[in-house]
């Protein structure tokens, strides 16, 4: 099959002292060659995606280098992940031009960037909560060119939440939260398909309801404590889609991903809780029935930091097949920028939710009662 070449267009091409060429300029990806006649200019030159590999030899043999020459240039230049080989022709279309940043950092990790692209594009992604973590989420999804989202949140905008949603703007106050984002996404994305669900979530039901097709779930709703991730998870689990749930406090964010079949669930973790930590049950019944509903301790800048921190990890599991999936929370510390796990457990054999639900009546559960 005829292959067609065509150079990375993160890395310029530049001439290095006198007869050199040099190729990039980050640090960790910087290339010197001799080229005192200019022939390996030349052969990146034609690395455009239009020419084939067959055309480009034939080219620099008519310039003067020899066969075998040419053969070990293109080979090295491969494996250096200087040029990007396409069984056809490779033109931008006017999607690849909106996605082209994607694209060159796919490729510039030695990616298959238009087929991930491609499944970006036909994801459908369900963001629950669409408030700090949940609207900057939105956003980044939005970016990476998903075209199919779930919007779910029952909360309206208002002045306190503009010093870190991004989203929202002073003409959005009183607005939906579900309406406002969907707007931005609907300008960000050409033919968005944006569904909005303003609705508490009470029951699995009601999340199974909304979350069914879907192929990721955000959990961004911290809204009643352990609760809404017992219902998001339960809901999760018996349709099958993973899920990447979000916590924020002042000086750390944490997020951990929950893989039906692979990883262990929320209730694993919570009951792995309850046998590590003496005091575990202790702190959720506080929280569960201090009614207290604070101030959000976060800075733009520390929001920003959690939410583009988990959509990395997110971007990491669906290009990595290789990546260690679940059973981990993870903490980054804003001041340190370190991330360190915090907490990790087992898929239990006997979970209530993703187990043979033998010990359904396990203390921590019934202090977090959903159906």
């Amino acid at each position: 099959m005829e292959q067609f070449l065509r150079m990375r267009q993160d890395l310029p091409v530049y001439p290095w002292r006198g007869e050199s060429i040099r190729i990039g300029a980050d640090d960790q990806e910087v290339w010197e060659i001799p080229d005192p006649q200019g022939h390996w200019q030349r052969l990146l030159q034609l690395c455009d995606g239009m020419h084939s590999s067959t055309d480009i030899i034939k080219t620099m043999i008519a310039a003067g280098v020899n066969f075998d020459e040419v053969c070990t240039a293109i080979n090295h230049l491969r494996e250096a992940n200087i040029i990007i080989v396409f069984n056809k022709p490779y033109t931008e279309s006017s999607h690849d031009e909106r996605v082209r940043g994607n694209l060159a950092y796919f490729w510039a990790e030695k990616l298959d960037a238009l087929a991930i692209q491609q499944q970006l594009d036909a994801m459908t992604v369900t963001v629950i909560g669409a408030g700090g973590g949940g609207s900057h989420f939105l956003m980044h999804l939005a970016a990476l060119g998903v075209q199919h989202v779930r919007i779910v949140d029952y909360d309206i905008v208002d002045a306190s939440n503009l010093n870190r949603q991004w989203m929202y703007d002073i003409q959005h106050i009183g607005s939906a939260k579900v309406d406002a984002a969907a707007e931005y996404v609907m300008n960000r994305v050409a033919g968005a398909t944006v569904q909005t669900f303003y609705q508490k979530l009470e029951r699995v039901i009601d999340v199974r309801a909304i979350i069914q097709g879907s192929n990721w779930v955000f959990c961004a709703a911290d809204e009643p404590p352990y609760r809404m991730q017992r219902l998001v998870n339960r809901a999760c689990i018996a349709e099958r889609i993973p899920c990447m749930y979000a916590f924020s406090q002042r000086q750390s964010g944490r997020m951990m991903e929950i893989i039906p079949d692979v990883s262990g669930c929320v209730d694993c973790l919570l009951a792995t809780s309850d046998a590590r930590y003496p005091s575990f049950r202790q702190l959720v019944t506080g929280l569960v029935t201090s009614n207290f509903h604070q101030d959000t301790p976060l800075i733009s800048p520390t929001l920003g930091l959690m939410t583009s921190w988990i959509m990395k990890r997110w971007v990491d599991l669906i290009t990595r097949p290789d990546i260690s999936r679940g059973n981990t929370m993870f903490r980054l510390d804003f001041s340190t920028f370190q991330i360190t796990p915090i907490s990790t457990w087992k898929r239990l054999p006997e979970c209530v939710t993703c187990g043979n639900q033998g010990n359904a009546q396990h203390a921590v559960w019934q202090l977090l009662p959903i159906d």
